[in-house]
């Protein structure tokens, strides 16, 4: 299983004051409404429900976000994991609200529609114990970071005061969340970059790194595809978009034919796993 994979969703935030209070980096992504950034994550994440386009574009105005942990494969790797105890806990799941591993007094149901056992009654330590990764039954999990699909934005029919509150929620969020780490830019290659998304750009603190995927590039041949590309890596060199070569990117992508996916992971996984501080237990 993949990083991307692991994604799961967390919860659908309308006030910033809402968002966890953790130092979890987080990797937003932005763009105009109906240019894909729902069929971009969950393309990405391999699931076909994780995110959910509106059917009214521009009239959602919330932060969704989905927790990311390591994969079971990486965890295995550690030389120590959670041994099996009567509670199971973990300070990351904890600090994001997400429900623990199990209810208490409750063991794991058999098969399906067996009613679930009853918790043996037999006393047994009540904190988590460390031991070798051989000797223990089972892995804790350990959460490393977020997705965040935000609002679109430039829908010409949306509301006055729909506009607004993008500003207020998405736009602040872009400017003033810490734990922003690095920021997924949606937009339609047919289209090219609009005025909206270099203004987008604008929001976002220029140390933050940026990459744009140009969407829908099944839908162009091979050579308007390499034009496009190139007129895209053009405007970055010569600073028209006010970033780096090293902090702005750009990739073609479609979700249909699954292309620019493996880049995009990539990136992805680095600024996670480049700033993640490990929410694992210290050795006792």
């Amino acid at each position: 299983m993949s990083l991307l994979q692991t994604a799961q969703f967390l919860d659908t935030v309308v006030r910033l004051e809402h968002l966890p209070k953790d130092d979890l980096p987080e990797i937003a992504f932005v763009g105009r409404s109906n240019a894909g950034k729902s069929s971009a994550i969950n393309t990405l994440c391999e699931r076909k429900r994780l995110a959910y386009a509106s059917k009214t574009p521009g009239r959602t105005q919330a932060l969704n976000l989905f927790s990311l942990r390591l994969p079971a494969s990486a965890m295995e790797r550690e030389d120590y994991v959670l041994a099996k105890t009567d509670e199971p806990t973990n300070s990351a799941l904890v600090a994001l609200g997400l429900p623990r591993e199990s209810p208490r007094g409750v063991e794991s149901p058999g098969r399906v529609g067996e009613s679930p056992k009853p918790a043996s009654q037999s006393p047994k330590p009540a904190s988590q114990s460390l031991k070798p990764a051989s000797h223990s039954p089972r892995l804790a999990p350990v959460w490393i970071g977020r997705l965040v699909d935000t609002p679109g934005y430039g829908y010409a029919e949306a509301p006055i005061h729909t506009k607004s509150q993008w500003d207020r929620l998405a736009g602040s969020y872009l400017q003033a969340r810490k734990n922003l780490k690095a920021v997924v830019l949606i937009s339609d290659v047919r289209r090219g970059l609009t005025t909206l998304d270099e203004d987008l750009l604008r929001w976002v603190a220029p140390h933050i790194p940026v990459v744009m995927l140009l969407t829908k590039a099944d839908k162009l041949t091979n050579q308007e595809r390499l034009r496009a590309i190139k007129a895209m890596k053009a405007k970055i060199k010569g600073g028209e978009l006010l970033r780096s070569e090293a902090l702005l990117q750009c990739l073609l992508f479609s979700a249909t034919h699954r292309m620019g996916l493996d880049e995009t992971r990539e990136l992805i996984k680095v600024w996670l796993l480049g700033s993640a501080e490990a929410q694992q237990p210290e050795p006792a």
